[in-house]
């Protein structure tokens, strides 16, 4: 989950496998040309969205269980040891870290608050485009990267990059 950690886990290695045969092209092509060329996103990225909309319906739920037991994970990140891996709510913690609303995430998470979605969607789908926007003004004719000739040569323009 973490943003520089998109592409590794072995599930998102068959994805990745699969969309390069569907295409046709070798396993070395780059993982975010790939991704690009077939529209999609990591799945980190509907990973992510679906947790947030998870943790909103556990805050509108009706079930005093589900609040209880969302309350009591969210002490577990704020106790003795801070970002522990013993809880979920730990993990989104530290997914927020990278995005542009990361403090104000971090702290409605923490009181209990819902999260805006669809701020929260686009804020992750920015960070998610931040590998094309750093390569966006290099040379292909002087960069051995494959993503910069891909970029400059055969894909298809983001909006707002």
């Amino acid at each position: 989950m973490p943003e520089g950690d998109v592409l590794r886990p072995t599930l998102r290695t068959l994805h990745l496998n699969f969309l390069k045969g569907t295409l046709g092209v070798k396993r070395s092509a780059p993982n975010w040309a790939v991704l690009r060329k077939c529209a999609h996103a990591t799945l980190q990225f509907y990973w992510f969205r679906a947790a947030i909309r998870f943790y909103n319906g556990l805050l509108s739920s009706n079930s005093a269980t589900l609040k209880q037991a969302l309350h009591a994970d969210q002490k577990l990140v704020t106790s003795t040891v801070p970002r522990a891996k013993i809880s979920w709510a730990s993990d989104i913690l530290c997914a927020f870290e990278g995005l542009r609303g990361c403090d104000t995430y971090t702290q409605a998470s923490l009181q209990g608050l819902p999260i805006c979605y669809s701020d929260f969607t686009a804020d992750l789908r920015f960070r998610m485009r931040n590998v094309w926007r750093d390569i966006a003004d290099m040379n292909p004719l002087e960069s051995d990267n494959k993503l910069v000739t891909y970029h400059s040569w055969f894909a298809c323009p983001l909006l707002d990059l």
